[in-house]
């Protein structure tokens, strides 16, 4: 198992988004293979969105929180 928590700062504060952020933890079945897979629910105001991964979780409560962490080129 990987702790990937340990690898810095940066990581911890994209973490620390989600701290205060409506959203849950489901387990899913895969009807296909029959395994259960972990996903995130948001809830904010009822948005209800599904993803499979941390960080799209992640990306996705900076997006209702207005949170822009990439400096456009332009």
């Amino acid at each position: 198992m990987c702790d990937w928590l340990v690898i810095g700062e940066e990581v911890e504060a994209s973490l620390g988004i989600l701290k205060d952020f409506e959203y849950e933890i489901v387990m899913r079945k895969n009807e296909a293979t029959g395994n259960w897979n972990t996903v995130y629910r948001c809830k904010y105001k009822n948005c209800d969105k599904i993803m499979e991964r941390t960080w799209n979780m992640i990306d996705h409560a900076r997006m209702h929180q207005g949170i822009k962490p990439y400096k456009c080129g332009e």
